[in-house]
């Protein structure tokens, strides 16, 4: 199994973030295309904050899910590879490049981060539901979610989602149930465990 992107995939994604961006969706919708010649199709769930901000959530080829913040045309974006997630009152988690970085000259490099002028991108789960769906189940439980991202080295910005309504459509778009994720305790913030678990691979 590669951890590297899906070029169809990563060709895709802006075009169904315009419709996302394009869209009002204050509840979770499922945004679908399809490439004309090979048919392979890509969902993303997406929600959208109360200032125009876009949030969506997509299963990759290597079956990792990755988080997306649609900052859009016209808004401070910065070159800072990181950003910062909190569901509700839960501990924040710090989402960067790191790993992306040590692994780039191994024999199993592992993208962890993505950046463009209007988006940023960044790995969320590893994608297998009996290891537990971490940042996932998190969503899917949770009400609210804040994602801070740094336009510049002193500034931060704060984008508030809510991620209550029509829950169901984010693990339908990303093809989980829900009932089959281990309900172990999770104790450790889900970026950490997951980042552990791969490298020990």
């Amino acid at each position: 199994m590669t951890n590297s992107p899906n070029p169809l995939r990563t060709l895709l994604l802006p075009l169904i973030l315009l419709g996302v961006v394009a869209g009002n969706a204050h509840a979770w919708r499922i945004n679908e295309r399809a490439d004309a010649m090979s048919d392979d199709k890509v969902r993303i769930a997406h929600v959208m904050s109360a200032d125009g901000y876009g949030f969506g959530v997509m299963r990759r080829s290597d079956g990792a899910v990755w988080g997306y913040l649609i900052v859009g045309s016209g808004r401070p974006m910065g070159t800072e590879a990181r950003v910062t997630l909190r569901i509700d009152k839960q501990p924040p988690v710090d989402l960067d490049d790191t790993l992306q970085q040590l692994s780039k000259d191994s024999d199993n490099p592992m993208a962890t981060f993505e950046w463009n002028p209007t988006m940023l991108g960044f790995r969320l789960w590893h994608g297998d539901p009996a290891k537990g769906c971490g940042m996932v189940e998190r969503l899917y439980r949770g009400n609210r979610l804040v994602v801070r991202y740094y336009p510049s080295e002193s500034t931060v910005q704060d984008v508030r989602f809510d991620v209550s309504k029509a829950r169901a459509n984010l693990p339908a778009a990303l093809g989980v149930r829900m009932a089959d994720c281990n309900q172990a305790p999770d104790m450790v913030p889900a970026a950490t465990a997951e980042a552990t678990a791969d490298t020990a691979k």
